[in-house]
């Protein structure tokens, strides 16, 4: 992965299991840290992890609690999916 993501700054990778890897990123217009996780798709017709993350995105949007994470956006880079 580059320097960074379509607005985004690469701080640090914080792990990756799954076909994911999670950075911390921020966007340096507004200098706000998230966490971004960036979905590996392998082989390219296998788009359960794609959709699995699509899942994620869609209930993870829906929940407001401070113990939960939150999600942000949702973003397709170069046929690869990006929640933030």
């Amino acid at each position: 992965m580059a320097d960074g993501v379509s607005g985004y700054n690469i701080i640090a990778k914080l792990g990756d299991g799954a076909r994911s890897q999670v950075y911390r990123v921020v966007r340096p217009d507004t200098g706000e840290v998230f966490a971004l996780k960036r979905v590996i798709r392998e082989p390219d017709e296998d788009t359960r992890f794609l959709d699995q993350a699509i899942n994620e995105f869609h209930i993870a949007n829906t929940v407001a609690h401070p113990y939960l994470r939150s999600a942000f956006e949702l973003k397709r880079v170069r046929k690869l999916l990006q929640a933030g």
